[in-house]
């Protein structure tokens, strides 16, 4: 009953650790993303691993093309550039649930949303209560173990809902 997992931190770990071919015209071709997805289900499931856990938003980019999350940026990351074969975003997330769903694996997406792109949504507000302040009077977060959001700011808790709402309307299938 218990899960078994491999965390993955960068978002595309995946294709360099399992056999993609990184570095040639091919790299971004659709094919080179569902042949080593197909090896990490294939590698999770011939271990006994049941959970695939990687990072699906971080840098200012996710892997699937996100309206919910500013600054997702074409170029950052693969999904984001197109190749002349084919000119559209890729949705890796997809693809990665989907090996999970035929290789029965359970997905965690870890997400480290951008904090730098909510200025422009929110507005050029020099006071920005939309980020924590420090006992010291400093906002935002300057130390990876505190909170960058202020999470009782009703824009900060609109903007988190449409993400996970995406989310699960997304991939709700």
């Amino acid at each position: 009953g218990r899960l078994y997992g491999m965390y993955q931190e960068e978002p595309m770990r995946f294709l360099q650790n399992f056999g993609a071919k990184m570095g040639t015209k091919d790299a971004l071709e659709w094919p080179n993303f569902r042949n080593t997805a197909e090896r990490v289900g294939q590698r999770l499931n011939f271990a006994g691993i049941n959970l695939w856990f990687p990072t699906i938003g971080i840098y200012g980019s996710t892997l699937w093309p996100s309206k919910a999350v500013p600054g997702y940026q074409i170029g950052i990351l693969p999904p984001g550039p197109a190749t002349t074969k084919e000119p559209f975003k890729k949705d890796v997330l997809r693809l990665m649930l989907l090996t999970a769903e035929k290789y029965g694996l359970n997905v965690i997406g870890d997400l480290v949303l951008p904090n730098v792109h909510l200025d422009k949504r929110f507005g050029a507000d020099p006071q920005k209560p939309w980020v924590t302040i420090s006992r010291k009077g400093e906002r935002g977060a300057h130390d990876a173990r505190r909170p960058y959001y202020n999470a009782v700011h009703p824009g900060v808790q609109t903007w988190a809902a449409e993400v996970f709402q995406e989310l699960a309307g997304r991939y709700r299938d």
